[in-house]
């Protein structure tokens, strides 16, 4: 498939590296080759990296936007350019000519009406003409709005988010042409109502960002965090966009911007891309705005209370909004939910909060699909402790006692990421090394259990997929990933080595002792499928999809699939060269993770008993105690 960008800015850059990522050759194009190819270098230099992998740069050709020819043969055009409604009735303008007879065209605005923009072309370039509003950066935000005119072919139209929904991992909502669609219209007014609030109530902007981010199944950076992310002269723009668009808006003059807000912007204090908005960088240190002085403090979140009447006056307010607007935006709660869960990050919609939707149960399940049986694990990350290795177990016997496929799925936004580090660093303290024990032969047995079962079985993971987690995939016949997969055994950065068989997997994976040392010894977890491929945590015969929410759907055609042959090791994995680098606590782990690999003869059984009698050693070191406890203490690693 071959796609036009015009545009090489942030937004232009990021869907061309989306469109690289799902197979597309990308013309991206700007004023200048020069821009163009500058517009390539953000691309491949970003971080996070919007691209799976760095070769797929090759796929983005840069070129001027004054020679449309590559248009004519392309399927899909993308305008990309300034938010200005006449420069892009121009360029519209020079495209209806250029274009071939079947040529997508569409725009990437936020907000500007598609009929306006497309009003003077002919009838047949608007059938084939619409808006596909895109989020920032693309690769990790999967709503797309799409919106059509009233003159915009519905054949062409359903067609094109069948595609679209197939070819990347994207999930679109249909949007009515009007200002701001359903997620700006919605995000800019809630956002701003917010703010207004916290001023009138006196409330911390560092309070307010805990009590709207994971405390109502949102981002931490719900609200300040992110207006400071976005950057408060756009923020401005917008609204005064949407002030002058929606004179009979419900909540048109919260959209004015409050006075402390005025004069951030008037002083150049716009943000994260300044150093300074709601809040201030100062070297390591991230100060927070006080609302009567407008200087900088340091941070109080701990004391929530003085925030409680805040929530409990923006989100009536928020539902009251969108019950009063919804017809106008969109024709579906479906929909409106779906936007801002997908184009925020948001756990439940508008309606879903309204209704007080009940929160998706935490204890694992079995239940069948298109004659499989699918187990998904749940509970905070999905972490595994003796009872979810006990149902696990259940769950293979149930399979094979069926006689049918059995797919392993996370609930949430991962697969799993490991083993219950809670658990296991109070029997490490304790020095309970016969709880410590007890607990890795079940988790290795599970997992061996799940590898010789005698029906199919498949991990379909996305997310973390970490130590235990990815310990469970590794044993699985077959790995069915999204593109966003971040697998790996990262164990040793907590003082550990891995013990529920992923040394022993590393080794056949990897095939030499070497590979699968500098595997996990440096955690060199992945940082999509992709990368996840050409490192060697995925096989070949592992199944990379497209679009996630066709995860499960895909994991049950890979169940009929014959089981790949497993690549055995040597019988005796030869001896490793320990880097220098290695030094401290890295360096102890180290020693006993290569005694693993290669301490004796390499069959299962035996490198199990390895790993855990590696395991036993670690565990009884204080400095891997206090690395466990500092992470989960701190959310943060410690080399010791």
């Amino acid at each position: 498939m071959n796609a036009v960008i015009i545009g090489a800015g942030t937004m232009g850059g990021g869907i061309a590296a989306d469109l690289a990522n799902a197979g597309w050759t990308v013309h991206l194009l700007d004023q200048t080759v020069a821009l163009a190819e500058a517009g390539k270098r953000r691309v491949e230099q970003s971080s996070p990296p919007l691209l799976y992998v760095p070769e797929l740069a090759g796929r983005i050709l840069p070129g001027c936007a004054e020679e449309l020819s590559v248009c004519a043969d392309a399927n899909w055009v993308i305008e990309a350019i300034a938010e200005k409604l006449a420069l892009k009735q121009a360029l519209l303008s020079r495209l209806e000519s250029a274009v071939g007879p079947e040529t997508l065209v569409t725009s990437n605005t936020s907000g500007l009406s598609l009929t306006a923009m497309s009003e003077h072309c002919g009838q047949a370039f608007r059938q084939r003409f619409f808006g596909t509003h895109f989020f920032n950066p693309p690769r990790y935000l999967k709503l797309v709005e799409v919106i059509p005119t009233p003159v915009t072919s519905r054949a062409v139209l359903k067609d094109f988010i069948t595609r679209l929904e197939a070819q990347t991992n994207h999930r679109v909502v249909v949007a009515r042409d009007t200002p701001g669609f359903i997620s700006t219209r919605l995000w800019i007014t809630h956002l701003l109502d917010t703010i207004h609030t916290a001023i009138e109530q006196d409330v911390p902007v560092e309070v307010v960002d805990a009590l709207t981010g994971p405390a109502l199944g949102r981002p931490r950076s719900a609200t300040f965090r992110m207006a400071d992310l976005v950057g408060l002269d756009i923020i401005a723009s917008i609204a005064k966009n949407q002030y002058e668009s929606l004179p009979d808006d419900p909540l048109r003059e919260r959209l004015r911007l409050p006075e402390p807000l005025e004069r951030l912007i008037a002083e150049g204090r716009t943000g994260q891309k300044v150093g300074a908005g709601f809040y201030q960088r100062v070297g390591r240190e991230i100060l927070a705005l006080d609302w009567q002085t407008l200087t900088y403090r340091p941070r109080q979140e701990e004391n929530t209370t003085p925030g409680k009447e805040l929530v409990a006056t923006i989100l009536p307010r928020f539902f009251g909004y969108v019950e009063a607007i919804a017809d106008e935006i969109s024709d579906s709660e479906d929909a409106i939910d779906n936007a801002m869960c997908w184009g925020f990050g948001w756990q439940k919609g508008p309606f879903a909060m309204a209704r007080r939707a009940p929160d998706p149960p935490v204890t694992p399940a079995l239940h069948a699909y298109e004659g499989a049986l699918v187990f998904e694990l749940r509970g905070k990350l999905n972490v595994f402790d003796p009872a979810l290795c006990a149902a696990v177990l259940e769950a293979v016997s149930q399979a094979e006692a069926r006689g049918c496929p059995l797919i392993f799925t996370g609930q949430g936004s991962c697969f799993s990421a490991g083993y219950n580090l809670a658990r296991l660093v109070t029997a490490m303290e304790r020095a309970d090394l016969e709880a410590i024990e007890a607990d890795m032969k079940q988790c290795q047995e599970t997992f061996l259990r799940v590898k010789h079962a005698t029906i199919p079985t498949v991990a379909a993971i996305h997310g973390y997929t970490l130590g235990a987690g990815c310990e469970l995939a590794l044993h699985c016949g077959r790995i069915v990933a999204s593109p966003e997969t971040v697998l790996g055994l990262p164990e040793c950065a907590v003082g550990v080595i891995p013990c529920g068989g992923g040394v022993k997997e590393a080794l056949f994976r990897f095939g030499t002792a070497q590979a699968a040392f500098e595997a996990i010894a440096f955690n060199q977890n992945s940082t999509s499928a992709h990368d996840a491929k050409q490192r060697g945590w995925l096989r070949e015969s592992d199944v990379i999809v497209r679009n996630a929410d066709r995860l499960l759907a895909e994991a049950r055609v890979a169940a009929g699939l014959p089981v790949p042959v497993l690549t055995q090791p040597p019988t005796h994995a030869g001896l490793l060269a320990l880097p220098a680098s290695l030094t401290g606590q890295d360096r102890v782990i180290a020693e006993q993770l290569a005694w693993v690999l290669t301490g004796g003869p390499t069959d299962e059984a035996t490198i199990l008993e390895r790993e855990r009698a590696a395991f036993r050693v670690l565990a009884q070191e204080p400095s891997s105690i206090a690395r466990m406890r500092y992470l989960l203490d701190t959310g943060k690693t410690l080399k010791n």
